[in-house]
């Protein structure tokens, strides 16, 4: 009994190395793996650099319209292209971040505009042109930003116009009548002011008249007052002559 549970355990340590050194040899495999295709990329894009660089050295270098053909770099810091002149350029070592001015209008532009009636004819210049997004661009450029005239708009507007015509009408009537109604009442006013006045005037007329007849009377009474007072210095007399005889007697 020992010895088989001796040679069962020697087994599974046994399988246990094996599955460990299995393990530890897949991941050596994995490793390698990934260097070898690690340095494979390593060389076909230091080869593609070269052979690029080269390229591009040979050829031309063309801008477009509003953008570089390519952007500038360390081992290209002589060259400089006018990105000032669209947009914002800001430099972080071998990064050029570059953000364009008015972008959507930019993109609104370049975008194809579709016409009734307009059909390009292949084969002509003017088709080469449009059909190329610089073409469309410049014949967007050219051509006036108008779009199509909604008739229902125009409707609307003629009626809010009648609208306000008739508004308007309505307001000079109301205010033609507002100002002839003041108008009459002004007059109304101005016929019993009159009134008022010649009322009053006929009144101090009498006034004075009563006055003069009073002034005229009380100088009649006066005259006929003058014959009472010669009466009156008789009877003085008479009561001296009187006075006179009483005390001689």
């Amino acid at each position: 009994m020992n010895e088989a549970s001796n040679d069962s355990i020697t087994s599974t340590s046994e399988s246990r190395k094996d599955f460990v050194v299995s393990q530890k040899h897949g991941t050596d495999l994995d490793e390698e793996i990934s260097a070898r295709m690690t340095a494979s990329y390593s060389e076909i894009s230091f080869h593609s650099d070269q052979d690029g660089g080269t390229i591009i050295n040979e050829e031309q270098k063309t801008a477009g319209p509003s953008r570089p053909y390519d952007l500038p770099s360390e081992h290209r810091k002589q060259e400089k292209f006018p990105l000032d002149m669209d947009g914002h350029v800001r430099y972080e070592g071998d990064m050029t971040h570059y953000v364009a001015d008015d972008l959507e209008f930019k993109i609104k532009l370049s975008s194809p505009v579709t016409k009734r009636g307009d059909t390009p004819v292949f084969g002509s210049s003017s088709a080469s042109r449009s059909s190329t997004p610089s073409g469309k661009l410049y014949r967007q450029i050219l051509a006036p930003q108008i779009g199509q005239i909604d008739i229902t708009v125009l409707n609307d507007l003629e009626y809010e116009a009648q609208k306000i015509a008739q508004s308007v009408d309505n307001l000079i009537e109301n205010l033609s009548s507002i100002l002839h109604s003041n108008s009459s009442l002004t007059a109304e006013n101005m016929e019993v002011y009159k009134d008022a006045v010649g009322k009053t005037c006929d009144a101090m007329d009498n006034n004075i008249k009563s006055m003069y007849t009073i002034l005229a009377k009380g100088e009649e009474v006066s005259q006929a007052m003058v014959p009472v007072q010669a009466q009156a210095a008789r009877i003085t007399e008479i009561k001296r002559l009187l006075q006179i005889f009483e005390n001689n007697f």
